[in-house]
């Protein structure tokens, strides 16, 4: 499921509602789409143990019979675990959601190249941080307002004994993160790992770096405010990254602004 983007995982919602008989609501006009929304959609490649969904139903019986419905025409790997119902006026998932904590594990080759006992080193210091690029600006970012929480869970070794009878072991750790997500602060983990492995290999932006960005920054502004259209910022970072492909990543839960878990606004029904 990880490799289904969100568009594609919405429209497979759309007909499973359909086929579960649930009668739910449609906009008006001259395209009605079922009225549904999800919570702080997921990017390509990454796990998940919480996702989120709000539709607007005309009529509902339960939400046992509601469940059993939707699960009986579900695929292999899509499960719905809980359905409640929210209060009038409350916002939906994809407004409420703020914070979301993540599971990183970190491969045998991301751990070679970092040292792994630094993590609590690394989230005490007082700024963390990182070049970040978009398509308007290019700019060193803090990053440390938005890490709530960042630590080392445990580290383990796996060894496997080959048909010769020599033993080949790899370590792999895994590592907590707690951080903001949705509208108004939105800080991806891979980010967060990139910067500790700068950290650990002694990444550093040079004056001459932090320069030349900042006269680029204000050739683009003074473009727009000249009310000329700069679509593509040419400014490249050639710093070294971790290697692709060396962490995995699964988002455990995601919470409000007061870090209550989404599955505890709605009541049961």
């Amino acid at each position: 499921m990880i490799y289904i983007g969100h568009l594609d995982l919405l429209r497979y919602f759309q007909k499973s509602i359909r086929r579960a008989g649930i009668d739910i609501a449609y906009s008006e006009g001259f395209s009605p789409h079922q009225i549904m929304s999800f919570a702080a959609p997921l990017g390509v490649g990454t796990y998940s143990n919480a996702e989120y969904c709000d539709i607007v139903v005309n009529s509902a019986t339960s939400a046992k019979e509601m469940i059993k419905a939707l699960n009986d025409v579900n695929v292999e790997g899509v499960e719905i675990v809980n359905i409640t119902k929210l209060e009038d006026g409350v916002k939906n998932a994809m407004a409420t959601v703020a914070n979301a904590d993540y599971i990183i594990d970190c491969s045998e080759k991301y751990l070679e190249e970092v040292d792994i006992n630094r993590i609590d080193e690394f989230y005490n210091q007082p700024e963390i941080n990182v070049f970040k690029k978009t398509k308007r600006s290019a700019k060193i970012s803090d990053l440390k307002p938005m890490i709530n929480d960042m630590k080392l869970m445990d580290i383990e070794s796996d060894c496997i004994r080959d048909a010769s009878g020599n033993e080949k072991c790899s370590a792999k750790a895994k590592v907590f993160l707690s951080l903001k997500t949705g509208s108004v602060a939105n800080l991806k983990p891979e980010l967060v790992m990139d910067a500790f492995w700068q950290y650990c290999n002694g990444v550093k932006y040079d004056e001459a770096f932090l320069k030349e960005l900042e006269n680029k920054q204000k050739e683009i502004d003074l473009l727009r405010q000249k009310g000329k259209k700069v679509f593509k910022l040419q400014f490249e970072d050639t710093s070294p990254h971790m290697p692709d492909y060396s962490i995995s990543v699964t988002r455990n839960e995601i919470y409000d602004e007061n870090m209550v878990s989404l599955d505890k606004l709605g009541t049961d029904f």
